[in-house]
């Protein structure tokens, strides 16, 4: 009898398979539309027409943005990252007192660096690449209390600046 040197699998992987369609870029249709959506959110929290919901996808595009900009896509300062949120709970906090779901021109800026970065990486990132930063938020956003992963970083930087005094 033949012996095999393939090794047979008992237990299927842990890990998700992924195919090679994943490693290509996102298809340009998909990356205009999450583009658009973007400006869209952005653009009605700026014209006072915005709401609850566009400023939590406005937030929710911050830390998907991060988490692409931590695998190694696209050149942003964290700092950048800090101002967006920033911003964003800023608006939130005044919405909850005033029912107006606007960020104020002050605070535009940081969200347009963001937005830029944002469409810089979807427009190169692997489809593969985009994905996991999608699970990495869900993980974080279906937690109990729900940590910023700015802050979280911020934290641990700031920290490594004060232990090296």
């Amino acid at each position: 009898m033949p012996v095999s040197i393939r090794k047979s699998r008992t237990k299927a992987s842990p890990c998700m398979r992924w195919s090679t369609q994943t490693l290509l870029p996102l298809p340009h249709e998909s990356v205009r539309s999450l583009s658009l959506n973007a400006h869209l959110a952005l653009e009605a929290c700026r014209a006072q027409d915005g709401n609850l919901h566009m400023l939590n996808e406005l937030t929710r595009l911050t830390y998907l943005s991060f988490y692409m900009w931590k695998a190694g896509i696209g050149k942003i300062d964290l700092e950048v990252y800090e101002a967006a949120e920033e911003a964003l709970n800023r608006a939130v906090e005044r919405a909850e007192g005033t029912g107006v779901w606007r960020l104020p021109e002050s605070h535009i800026g940081a969200l347009e660096q963001m937005l830029v970065a944002y469409n810089g990486q979807i427009a190169t990132v692997s489809a593969r690449t985009y994905i996991e930063a999608v699970f990495r938020l869900d993980r974080v956003l279906s937690q109990n209390a729900p940590q910023s992963p700015v802050a979280k970083m911020l934290a641990i930087e700031r920290g490594k600046v004060c232990a090296a005094r």
